[in-house]
């Protein structure tokens, strides 16, 4: 068991150090604040010819349902019979 809890402590010691670091960093160290120029060639801005799209096959929209033809009611099944007891 000591050596657990020395492991333990190791590890709370090395997270309160890295926490403390990050805490400093944020609230002490004021970052330097500058422009940035990026220069891009005159290649990339120039539009590329791309193949068009494959053809898709799209789905008539739904009729609606007065143009559709009636269906017959579906048939109603008989009822079920109940299970039989286990006890038997």
């Amino acid at each position: 068991m000591p050596t657990l809890f020395r492991f333990l402590v190791v590890l709370l010691a090395l997270a309160a150090i890295g926490l403390a670091g990050m805490f400093y960093l944020a609230n002490f160290i004021e970052p330097h604040v500058r422009e940035m120029t990026v220069k891009v060639p005159a290649a990339r801005l120039q539009p590329k010819d791309v193949a068009p799209p494959a053809a898709v096959a799209v789905e008539p929209a739904a009729a609606p349902a007065e143009a559709l033809p009636a269906q017959p009611a579906p048939a109603e099944a008989p009822p079920a019979k109940p299970p039989k007891p286990l006890n038997d």
